[in-house]
């Protein structure tokens, strides 16, 4: 496997994180790579590209499974505080995990921002590998604030890496937000190509595509989300769906975009297979979810998992498999876009726009490769909509937050989710922006209700 060498950016080492009132400076040790020399150094340069991957990590980390407790896709047997927040929808303004999120966020915007700076003035080395590491810091840029906008909402749009004005940067409206987020892919999309020889662990033309798709569809432009998810689905760069046992696996036929990781399997595996055959999981798929498969739906045969202990059968996500060191194709990386999610934006952007037959076409797709008969929408836009949100439920479960995110989009969020968790209130649908954040710069204002 290929050793990646992760390097320090412009005096932005892991440990330095963003925060409102000033970016932490800490003195160049005389091991740091300066700017200057990353940037007339193509290798360095790359490399430093490369951490912005490692960084996102830290984010998948401390989000995915919290906010799946969050939305109860899953429960939880720990009796751990920080997992009693989000199981009971009680989040501080200064609870650690979602201090995190937006930091972790923040710091690969800031690093995304001072490669865009060092890039723009670059002169050592190829166009072409300039272009490419251009376009992929801005698909990062733009990947980190769709998280933050439905994470948050409106949050300071940071966009270079001057310390005294992101200082006290401001809240800016959701669109505005979009409105960059839209102009970042949109140029990935001119800047990048397809790499059809490499690991699939680093932006290229299909995975801007795929996001910006999915940026379309939340914005509810039907054109747009079907387009960009039609360049998806008929590149000659991705074959059709692979067998579900085959999906997240490293570098898979349905991977557009995954995380790498030297181990070969994912961060999130450490915290879903039970340890042993008798061990208790710690996160467990609520009884309601596992009994809605249909019957002979092999989602639920392979992508959940079952323990029988003192008598009590207990159910749990199961997508990743690996828990130990693994190499070779068994390998698993986490991923972050897949095939799948573009055939669900297509038939969803479909039904919007009253193409029933292009709609029915695509969630057959899903269906059939989940052992599940044809379906035939009759041409009511409510009844498309309903088995749209079947399909992603029952797909995309517990994958990055598009569940949470689904609910908020349909404003479905506040009927759903007072039938799972009886304290829910409307303002639950944004987390709180961190305290000490908010304590550092008097223009970051706090959501309502927290």
């Amino acid at each position: 496997m290929r050793k990646r060498i992760y390097i320090l950016l412009f005096a932005v080492s892991m440990s330095l994180i963003y925060s409102c009132e000033e970016m932490i400076k800490i003195p160049e040790p005389s091991t740091e790579v300066t700017a200057n020399r990353i940037f007339s150094d193509s290798t360095l340069a790359l490399q430093a590209t490369l951490n912005l991957y490692a960084s996102l990590g830290t984010f998948e980390t401390n989000f995915i499974s919290r906010v799946a407790l969050y939305t109860g896709e899953v429960t939880s047997t720990s009796t751990s505080s920080l997992y009693a927040d989000f199981i009971n929808n009680n989040l501080q303004t200064d609870n650690s995990y979602v201090l995190n999120v937006w930091r972790a966020l923040y710091n690969v915007i800031y690093q995304a921002n001072a490669a865009l700076e060092g890039l723009s003035t670059a002169s050592a080395f190829s166009d072409q590998l300039r272009n490419r590491l251009i376009g992929e810091s801005r698909f990062i840029r733009a990947y980190c604030y769709f998280y933050l906008v439905n994470i948050f909402g409106d949050v300071p749009l940071i966009l270079d890496t001057s310390v005294d004005q992101t200082a006290i940067a401001p809240r800016e409206k959701s669109g505005t937000i979009y409105t960059q987020i839209t102009d970042d892919l949109e140029q990935a999309i001119e800047l990048l190509s397809v790499y059809p020889d490499e690991e699939k662990t680093r932006a290229d033309k299909m995975a801007a595509n795929a996001l910006l798709s999915r940026v379309f569809l939340y914005l509810e432009d039907w054109e747009q989300a079907l387009f960009y998810a039609t360049e998806v689905i008929n590149s000659e760069y991705l074959d059709e769906l692979p067998p579900l046992e085959d999906v997240f696996i490293k570098n898979g036929d349905e991977a557009i975009l995954q995380l790498w990781r030297e181990s070969g399997y994912s961060h999130l595996s450490a915290m879903v297979p039970p340890s042993s055959e008798s061990s208790v999981p710690t996160i467990l798929l609520p009884p309601q979810f596992i009994d809605s498969f249909d019957e002979g739906d092999m989602r639920k045969n392979l992508w959940t998992g079952t323990r029988a202990i003192d008598e009590n059968i207990y159910a749990y996500p199961a997508k990743y498999k690996l828990r130990g060191t693994t190499t070779g194709n068994s390998a698993e990386y986490t991923m972050l876009l897949r095939l799948a999610e573009q055939y669900l934006i297509r038939a969803e952007a479909n039904i919007r726009l009253n193409n029933y037959d292009a709609a029915t076409g695509d969630l057959n797709v899903i269906r059939n490769r989940a052992g599940l008969p044809d379906i035939v929408l009759t041409g009511d836009q409510l009844q498309g909509m309903n088995q749209v949100a079947i399909e992603r439920e029952r797909e995309l479960f517990t994958e990055n937050g598009l569940h949470f995110f689904d609910l908020k989009r349909w404003q479905t969020i506040n009927e759903v989710m007072p039938k799972r968790k009886p304290n829910w209130q409307e303002f639950m649908a944004l987390y709180p922006i961190p305290r000490t954040e908010r304590d550092k710069n008097p223009l970051l204002t706090q959501n309502f209700g927290y």
